[in-house]
């Protein structure tokens, strides 16, 4: 008996192994290595408490990591990247801002291939890792634009060192060990999807809110003033208009025309020459204005860098009109918000594209 049961542990291992080898991607598939990309991902949240119309959404992302459909991936007309403002975890797959854009084209009788691939909380030190190690393990993808939706989290990091959300690769070896096995494994693939099916079905939804319902606008005076605060971020202002040149250039090599577009807050907003910020407590000292001054210096930045280097660069930030509507925390936006967002940039590249 035990020579029987030997001998099947043996063929059933070498089934595996065989399996692993010929439908896993060790040898054969693209090779994502110990890269932390979600990856053949579908799940459903309940976002009714969020924002008025909310309800189950679903966020689905491909074998790639790579969200929105595409019937050839060498032939994409618009990849989008940015950090999660272009990711947008809580919207659904067909109301998020490139959905928008995708669905206004072909509105207008020329549809075009929109595909999004941001991440969670990267800025563009992320950013150019992408163009180092994902983008171009995807096997045959060509894009004829870029467009980097950037700004917001470059002004949240201390750019001397590397951010979890910035980092391509884990720094626990056992995390990066488990990335692997998740990269290559044809059964680890299995047991993901089926996972997520699971999840999906208990629509869970875990994520920071704030009743913005019940904020107030109030008028808020700056601190310290603009031309003080802008000399005071000079050194990441320098770093920042680095890491963009390096991105429009990355761009470029991978075949791709760059398009810069600079971002807003859903916290503050100018008001009358000046600031307004929202109170969410009785307490709150209203400072957002003050993230907002620092956001409007990056965003600064990059449209001079967009006029040193000739790109295209749609100012979102100051020509588009956001309500406290369209955000449902301080920086993500409802499908109001997204639409409006994606309208926008529709109208700004309709003849670009």
């Amino acid at each position: 008996m035990a020579r029987i049961i030997g001998i099947n542990a043996r063929l059933i291992l070498l089934v595996v192994v065989v399996a692993e080898v010929i439908f896993g991607n060790w040898v054969f598939g693209p090779k994502y290595g110990f890269l932390n990309i979600p990856r053949n991902t579908t799940r459903t949240f309940d976002t009714s408490e969020f924002y008025p119309g909310g309800g189950i959404i679903t966020y689905s992302r491909d074998q790639h990591g790579l969200r929105g459909p595409y019937a050839n991936i060498g032939k994409i007309d618009l990849l989008v990247m940015g950090g999660s403002t272009t990711n947008e975890l809580y919207i659904d797959n067909g109301k998020t801002w490139p959905a928008r854009m995708r669905q206004r084209f072909t509105e207008a009788g020329t549809p075009k291939t929109i595909v999004n691939a941001g991440l969670d909380g990267q800025s563009t030190i992320g950013n150019l890792k992408n163009f180092e190690v994902w983008i171009p393990n995807i096997p045959g993808i060509r894009a004829r634009f870029v467009l980097m939706y950037v700004g917001l989290n470059d002004t949240i990091i201390d750019d001397q060192t590397v951010s979890p959300f910035d980092e391509m690769k884990s720094p626990e070896f056992s995390r990066r060990i488990r990335h692997f096995i998740l990269n290559n494994s044809v059964f680890y693939d299995l047991f993901r999807k089926t996972r997520g099916w699971l999840r999906a079905k208990r629509h869970s939804f875990v994520h920071g809110k704030f009743a913005k319902h019940d904020a107030q606008w109030h008028r808020t005076e700056l601190t310290i003033k603009p031309a003080a605060l802008k000399a005071q971020l000079q050194p990441k202002l320098d770093r920042y208009r680095m890491r963009l040149a390096l991105l429009a250039e990355a761009i470029s090599k991978f075949g791709a025309s760059p398009i810069f577009v600079t971002q807003t807050r859903g916290d503050a907003q100018h008001d009358a020459g000046g600031y307004r910020s929202l109170r969410f407590k009785p307490n709150d000292k209203g400072g957002y204005a003050h993230n907002l001054a620092i956001l409007e210096a990056y965003n600064a930045v990059t449209l001079e860098v967009c006029r040193e280097l000739r790109l295209i660069c749609p100012d979102l930030a100051t020509e588009q009109t956001f309500k406290k509507e369209d955000f449902y925390d301080h920086f993500h936006t409802t499908p109001t918000g997204s639409r409006k967002i994606g309208d926008y940039l529709f109208e700004k590249l309709r003849n670009v594209l």
